[in-house]
């Protein structure tokens, strides 16, 4: 399994997808990050400008990953691309 590791990068009009990988310090402006799975450690280090979060179908809403990046920044707008798996832990 390879953990990618993003440290003190500036992402400007991309799209990223942020699962399995570790982001420290890094500037997302006019982005648009996916997560469709996996860990991921994305700390309020990171600055989310004008970006918006999409979440791939199959991942539970309820996950520590999901509400972590729910609570902790300001998006643009979140997109659920499906449903959440039922019964997932």
């Amino acid at each position: 399994m390879v953990f990618k590791l993003y440290l003190r990068d500036e992402f400007i009009h991309v799209l990223q997808e942020i699962g399995d990988s570790y982001y420290q310090g890094n500037l997302f402006r006019d982005c648009i990050l996916t997560y469709g799975g996996g860990k991921v450690q994305f700390g309020t280090s990171n600055h989310i400008v004008d970006s918006d979060l999409e979440i791939a179908a199959g991942i539970p809403r309820d996950s520590p990953e999901v509400k972590q990046l729910l609570q902790d920044f300001n998006w643009r707008s979140i997109k659920y691309l499906g449903p959440d798996r039922v019964g997932a832990k």
